[in-house]
């Protein structure tokens, strides 16, 4: 007989012997823990208030990478006021804490452009807030975000 004739057989006998084995099921894969999120913090209170602190602190418990960029002094009510100023102060009064002297539209942006600039955070937090909001715009604050 020519060779090629035993070729299939021959594969079949092999293949017979893996197709009839028993074998274990494949154990499902281990679930992995979330990663941790990279979060900016802000707020219109300032940041050194209260909220935005045990925010942080519960925050960076859970696990998160939690970086504040908050004004400076109280802003309440002036979330989305741009400063008109060429150049806004900023201080860095410690690790993980920028303080914008400017509106909390001027920090978020500061941190976008500055603290961020090697990539965006995967969540952008703003609170929490200390007081009510009783202006007009108050219901278009906290629904703000960039195109």
């Amino acid at each position: 007989m020519p060779r090629g004739r035993f070729l299939p057989p021959a594969a079949l006998l092999l293949c017979a012997g893996v197709l009839t084995t028993p074998t274990a099921t494949a154990a499902p894969p281990a679930a992995t823990a979330p990663r941790p999120l990279r979060i900016l913090l802000t707020n219109d209170d300032g940041y050194d208030a209260p909220g935005i602190r045990m925010l942080y602190d519960r925050l960076t418990a859970a696990g998160h990478d939690v970086t504040i960029v908050a004004p400076l002094t109280n802003q309440s009510g002036a979330g989305t006021r741009l400063s008109s100023a060429p150049t806004i102060g900023v201080r860095h009064p410690q690790p993980k804490v920028w303080a914008v002297d400017g509106s909390p539209a001027d920090a978020v942006g500061f941190a976008l452009a500055a603290v961020f600039a090697h990539g965006a955070p995967d969540l952008v937090v703003s609170g929490t807030n200390s007081g009510p909001n009783l202006a007009a715009m108050a219901t278009l604050r906290a629904r703000w975000a960039p195109p």
